[in-house]
């Protein structure tokens, strides 16, 4: 993920389990996947999105600021 297109709101209803690929895609980033206005979207999951040393280095920007 490079960059954030939209923040929506999203109702539990709106939310499904992240389904299934297989083996030939790598899913563990995925938290789950929402349907919004006929759209679905991807809910993210953060602790698998970045690697350790990416969070530390946003920490320290954070800390910095």
């Amino acid at each position: 993920m490079d960059e954030v297109k939209e923040v929506v709101d999203i109702s539990a209803g709106q939310i499904e389990a992240a389904p299934s690929f297989g083996t030939a895609v790598d899913t563990a980033f995925i938290l789950a996947m929402g349907k919004v206005g006929g759209r679905v979207v991807i809910l993210p999951n953060a602790d698998k999105v970045l690697t350790i040393g990416e969070l530390n280095h946003l920490e320290g920007s954070l800390v910095s600021t």
